[in-house]
């Protein structure tokens, strides 16, 4: 809200001050922030507060008038447009605008920060030392800055800055979703836009051999992280795929697990320089809910259901199984895509080669993940960022099933801190609870303040790859 008016009465300038002021910075030029050298302008101020915060124009032509009158007294020959913003910024709070001036205010990093981290690079070692890594932290930090100033309730802020909660990804909270798992149907169906629209980058029908169809699901989880903020991934990987195997021999078959594999290790165009954050769900068994459905093979071609290709879906698990095992040419891990076993409850029942292919590969490199299904996950679920269980099924409808359309994600994640629950309940178990509960609420006002910001953001146009029509819907909706 924005002050009394009285609050500006403490702003007097006599037109004789401003005039000598004026004539006193003529000469003065100002670096702007679209890089162009223009004579100083009082009304400029004065316009840009009106615009940007909503103040009366009374309040931001004193501002602005006061402003001037100080930059005639220090004798400025040349200044920046974030010059002035400070300056005008401690003039708001001076004069008792806090609130304003939390509009008003510049984001970003020092001068000296972005030095140092261009010559020393970033503090943690897992991330490469490169240009775009050094792009990535500086647009980070003011993403980061700007969801704490203008975008989440200040006392939510004060929560996470206090530890009650852990708010993701807040460099990313006031653009773009979570992470994100793919039906792979719908692209081996459709074939792919990588800019959701096929205005910006080349369009691909659907893909008639297997190469093509590795390169395509490659080619999803890398466009659509470009909307996304975390990791992207598939269901089912081994058994959509299988039909795409059929008539191959086994080393065929590892060759196109290499495809895949090396391309989501090497395709190192992700946010600020890095590999795809991805992950593949595979099947050790043929999932009961995949046995009646259609089966999409080359060409985007309906053949028989999933369940004729049983011995096909084994053989791409176990071609990707020991690739996994070699590692990459110098025998390093591949770090992904992250490998999901799917354990059914009848998996047990039929133990094959690939089981010792998976021991090995635990023993060797800690390495994969298992999703071992119990009686309350959903038919369709997975696991993102490999902690994330998201019921696919409950987020998408029979003919999404049926069509090839099962999709979902995570908008948003936000962690509780359990152990200070309990340290503030002071031992008092009933408090325990009640605290709990409280912080649930805080955490899910979050998480609707996320919620509202995608739904705009679609609405804008700002995410084309997740709005991409889809059988009379949106990707994302």
């Amino acid at each position: 809200m924005e002050p009394v008016a009285e609050k500006s009465s403490a702003i007097v300038h006599s037109d004789i001050q401003r005039s000598e002021a004026t004539s006193r910075l003529v000469n003065v030029k100002v670096r702007t922030s679209k890089n162009l050298l223009e004579p100083f302008d009082r009304q400029k101020i004065s316009d840009s507060l009106v615009k940007e915060t909503g103040v009366r124009q009374k309040v931001a032509d004193e501002i602005a008038a006061a402003i001037e009158e100080e930059m005639a007294n220090m004798k400025l020959k040349y200044v920046t447009a974030p010059l002035i913003r400070e300056l005008v910024n401690v003039k708001l709070l001076e004069h008792g605008y806090e609130s304003v001036r939390m509009k008003y205010t510049r984001l970003g990093m020092p001068v000296y920060d972005i030095k140092q981290l261009i010559v020393q690079g970033p503090e943690d070692e897992t991330i490469q030392h490169n240009p775009e890594t050094i792009h990535k932290i500086i647009a980070d930090i003011t993403a980061k800055e700007f969801a704490f100033v203008d975008v989440l309730p200040s006392f939510r802020v004060d929560d996470h800055m206090r530890g009650v909660y852990h708010i993701h990804n807040l460099n990313y909270f006031a653009t773009r979703p979570y992470s994100f798992t793919h039906d792979l149907r719908f692209f081996l169906l459709n074939g792919l836009k990588v800019d959701g629209s096929g205005r910006y980058g080349a369009v691909t029908g659907p893909a008639k051999n297997p190469e093509v169809a590795m390169m395509h699901a490659a080619r999803v989880l890398s466009a659509s992280q470009v909307n996304c903020g975390g990791g992207q991934g598939f269901f089912s990987f081994n058994t959509l795929l299988a039909p795409y195997c059929r008539s191959l021999n086994a080393h065929q078959i590892k060759q196109l697990a290499e495809i895949f594999i090396y391309e989501m290790a090497q395709l190192y165009v992700a946010r600020g320089g890095q590999t795809v954050f991805s992950s593949i769900d595979v099947d050790l068994t043929l999932p009961s809910r995949l046995k009646g459905l259609p089966a999409v093979s080359p060409g985007g071609r309906f053949n028989g259901t999933y369940l004729d290709y049983g011995l096909e879906a084994k053989m791409m698990l176990s071609a990707l199984l020991e690739v996994f095992l070699g590692g990459d040419y110098q025998k390093k891990q591949f770090v992904v895509p992250k490998l999901n076993i799917s354990i059914e409850k009848d998996t047990f029942n039929n133990l094959d080669g690939n089981w010792e292919k998976i021991l090995r590969l635990t023993a060797k490199y800690a390495f994969p993940h298992f999703i071992v299904k119990q009686p309350y996950f959903s038919e369709f679920s997975t696991f993102q960022h490999c902690s994330y269980l998201v019921p696919l099924d409950k987020l998408s409808s029979p003919a999404d099933v049926a069509n090839g359309n099962i999709r979902g994600g995570v908008l948003q994640a936000v962690t509780l801190n359990l152990p200070k629950v309990a340290y503030d309940s002071r031992g008092r178990e009933e408090r325990i609870y009640e605290i709990l509960q409280q912080r649930i609420e805080f955490a899910k006002e979050v998480l609707l303040v996320k919620k509202n910001i995608i739904a705009r953001n679609l609405d804008n146009g700002m995410l084309p790859f997740m709005e991409q029509p889809i059988y009379h819907s949106k990707y994302l909706h």
